[in-house]
């Protein structure tokens, strides 16, 4: 009569049926960790592939230019020194 109660619509006993949801949600659970595994992965491809495709991108300061560019911080740099040498110099002084 028990197994009578326990059968269900499918023929199976109800503890075989709670078996087999259990083993699908497991197997589900493995596909969805690898996809997870899968997705992380495939961001890093993304972003790697991305950063080459910027340094396709970029464009560099033809010489003539950086050059001039350099020649002009170093006037610059010596400029303020001099004046902050001057006038750490007064105040040394006075």
């Amino acid at each position: 009569m028990n197994d009578e109660k326990n059968k269900s619509l499918f023929g199976g006993s109800n503890n075989q049926i709670k078996e087999e949801k259990r083993e699908k949600i497991v197997v589900d659970l493995k596909k969805e960790a690898k996809l997870s595994k899968a997705k992380k992965e495939n961001k890093f491809k993304k972003f790697f592939f991305g950063v080459g495709k910027e340094f396709q991108r970029i464009t560099w300061t033809p010489k003539k230019e950086l050059a001039s560019s350099f020649l002009i911080i170093i006037v610059v740099i010596v400029f303020f020194g001099v004046i902050f040498t001057l006038i750490g110099l007064a105040l040394t002084i006075a």
